[in-house]
């Protein structure tokens, strides 16, 4: 099966031959191609853009290489990287943005249940960290780190061991990181307020 079109400014073509290939060709080199149980985009004739996998993966490339794809349990983002970069796209003095992790209850219905916040202020230059997690179907802020690297807790810390040796174990320990400290200076104090 060969359906062409030549005009004077632009060419189509739908091409299939008899190795179940399916190839679209638009003016240029960008093309959609079906064959073997894929379907593929390509920008160029010899880059991907994006790749339907039948009853399996979907696919999705930056300059030919792959960032995206969804598996049998969810996603898995960039092949060698561990890298997840999530960027709002409006320019503000402060923004943020969210990692949210649901289930599904007994009656169906999805429900957040760890929130990870990302916070900006002072034009983007300072971030701010906070993991929710829920109680009775309320997110609230367990853990918040904040631009000068304070955390904040709410609700209770606990310091477990599973060491089943002789070991003085657990350890909570606070250590100041200063070369000379001063006479009388603070090395650490637990403070009850």
């Amino acid at each position: 099966l060969r359906i062409g079109h030549d005009g004077s400014s632009y060419r189509a073509r739908l091409v299939s031959n008899s190795a179940n290939r399916l190839t679209i060709d638009a003016d240029g080199p960008e093309r959609i191609q079906m064959h073997g149980g894929v379907i593929y985009m390509r920008p160029l004739n010899s880059e991907k853009s994006a790749a339907f996998v039948a009853n399996g993966a979907v696919e999705l490339y930056h300059d030919n290489a792959k960032r995206f794809e969804t598996t049998s349990t969810g996603i898995q983002v960039a092949d060698g990287s561990a890298d997840i970069n999530i960027r709002s796209g409006t320019p503000s003095n402060a923004g943020h943005g969210y990692i949210t992790f649901e289930n599904v209850d007994g009656n169906g219905q999805p429900r957040d249940v760890v929130r990870l916040q990302g916070y900006s202020t002072g034009n983007g230059g300072y971030g701010e960290l906070r993991l929710q997690t829920a109680f009775n179907n309320t997110l609230n802020t367990r853990l918040t780190i904040d631009q000068n690297g304070k955390s904040t807790f709410t609700g209770n810390i606990d310091v477990v061991s599973t060491d089943a040796g002789n070991s003085a174990a657990p350890e909570l320990k606070l250590y100041r990181n200063s070369a000379s400290p001063a006479d009388a200076d603070y090395l650490g104090q637990i403070k009850f307020a």
